[in-house]
């Protein structure tokens, strides 16, 4: 990693998780750095996309375990999302029930979503006196390193309302599958939200009828455009 960064001054890295680093590389460096020995591969940086959660109390059973005065006294929770907006003067998200704000942020920011905050408040609204640890991430290598960080604090159960696309084949082999599945091991419970992406998603089977060993997409191409790279971008070097 030292070689990493002595190759330029103008690369910045900004997080570290086991052999993956998150860096911002000027576009005129990629191919030189790509070609360094110890680079697998680079890719833009897998970003979380939150998900929108609106179940109620009520509709998940909750209101049935308050009726027996069950509302989860001191277990820990951790809220690893996008950002939490907000936070200190919500009135849903009492200050004595937050024992932790901590941004894994490269820039250190907090509030830069309204998204974190609802899902405090969902979660209090379930769980009335539970304990908040709040984790800001905006990345996959920070969001593993907030996975690691949260078991560190003896959290109780992780909730997480995003996703993140495009990670590996969808067979559980992916550094992100690998660090959820280290933190289960660890005795911690971890909440995934499915996603809000059933119509905004590429699906098909494969389809190769030019026998070019590529899939040809729905407009016979064999890829889908991406758009334009900026002059800057994020790059995950591996």
């Amino acid at each position: 990693m030292d070689s990493l960064k002595n190759f330029s001054k103008e690369i910045k890295i900004e997080a570290l998780y086991k052999n993956v680093v998150q860096t911002v590389v000027p576009v005129y460096l990629i191919e030189s750095l790509s070609n360094l020995s110890y680079v697998d591969y680079m890719r833009s940086p897998i970003e979380c996309k939150p998900s929108v959660v609106s179940e109620g109390v009520g509709v998940i059973g909750a209101d049935q375990l308050h009726d027996i005065g069950y509302y989860c006294d001191g277990v820990k929770v951790a809220i690893i999302d996008a950002g939490f907006k907000g936070y200190a003067s919500d009135p849903e998200i009492p200050s004595d029930r937050i024992k932790e704000i901590k941004s894994f942020r490269s820039d250190g920011l907090i509030e830069t979503s309204e998204h974190g905050t609802a899902c405090a408040e969902i979660v209090l609204d379930v769980v009335p006196y539970a304990d908040l640890y709040l984790y800001v991430v905006g990345t996959s290598v920070e969001f593993c390193n907030a996975l690691n960080y949260a078991v560190s604090q003896g959290v109780d159960v992780v909730s997480v309302s995003f996703s993140f696309l495009n990670t590996n084949d969808l067979d559980g082999s992916s550094y992100i599958d690998e660090a959820v599945n280290s933190v289960r091991d660890a005795g911690v419970l971890v909440c995934v939200s499915a996603g809000n992406y059933a119509d905004s998603h590429y699906c098909g089977w494969y389809v190769d009828n030019d026998g070019d060993n590529l899939h040809d997409f729905d407009t016979g191409n064999n890829f889908l455009s991406l758009g334009h790279i900026p002059q800057e971008i994020l790059l995950i070097c591996v």
